[in-house]
């Protein structure tokens, strides 16, 4: 990842910790879908277990108090948030180590049982690589469970200013997997939040982080713009929209028979 894109990301995260858990509902959404699929299943084991991106431990927290967990890493861009999340599960998970940085650049354990994240994987520069990389941390039969946002996510913001992120298809997703994993579950979902105005949809934009996905300088006169073409082109009887589409997987290590 760029240097100085990474440390942006980085600064708006680390503004936005306080103020996530609050604006993330739809994180929060995917999040508890993901562990309700896994709760599902009963042949993941969860003795060495690796979460990537573990942002404010909200996902980390409903993971250990549904399983336990003997050994656990948690990892994420901005150092706080490791400490946080580590925090926050400090009574309900066992041996717990930080793994602060870029996940595609650092060494991570080996025979892990799972890997797990949470919107996250959305901003992994080489996706393909660093599932080859998960491949070799995993024992045989290991898991990998995640969800990404995708094509379609904050559509709206995109089209008025043309910044956003790279989004991967369930299809190419599915392609990238099917290399070195078996898919047990692969599902696509949308979601549709809704403000009251285009300024509504920044401070949300802003209070979970997100706003590091590209440079854009406002001005005054931008905003006014933004506003009103946000309110012609998108807006409802319910406000003006902000879509997430988000892809939710399950994947177990070992090439698909299918």
């Amino acid at each position: 990842m760029n240097s100085s894109r990474q440390q942006r990301i980085i600064e708006h995260f680390r503004r936005s910790i306080h103020s996530y858990d609050d604006g993330a509902k739809v994180q929060k959404l995917v999040g508890d879908t993901l562990i309700a699929k896994m709760a599902a299943l009963g042949d993941i084991r969860y003795d060495r277990v690796l979460e990537i991106g573990c942002c404010t431990g909200s996902m980390t927290e409903t993971l250990c108090r549904m399983k336990s967990v003997r050994e656990l890493w948690v990892n994420d861009l901005v150092p706080e948030c490791c400490y946080q999340a580590a925090e926050r599960v400090g009574a309900v998970a066992g041996d717990i180590r930080l793994l602060a940085g870029d996940i595609e650049r650092l060494a991570i354990p080996d025979g892990l049982d799972l890997i797990i994240s949470s919107s996250t994987f959305q901003w992994l520069k080489d996706l393909p690589l660093a599932f080859n990389k998960f491949t070799t941390s995993l024992h045989d039969n290991g898991f990998l469970a995640f969800t990404m946002f995708g094509p379609g996510t904050m559509r709206q913001v995109r089209e008025l200013i043309g910044v956003g992120l790279e989004y991967t298809s369930e299809g190419d997703l599915a392609e990238m997997l099917k290399r070195n994993f078996s898919l047990v579950e692969i599902e696509t979902s949308c979601c549709t939040l809704y403000f009251q105005n285009a300024r509504e949809v920044l401070r949300h934009i802003q209070a979970t982080g997100v706003g590091g996905a590209g440079a854009y300088h406002w001005t005054p006169g931008k905003l006014r713009v933004f506003e009103r073409d946000y309110r012609l082109q998108f807006g409802t009887e319910k406000g003006v929209p902000l879509d997430y589409v988000s892809t939710c997987v399950i994947a177990r290590k070992g090439q698909s028979v299918r």
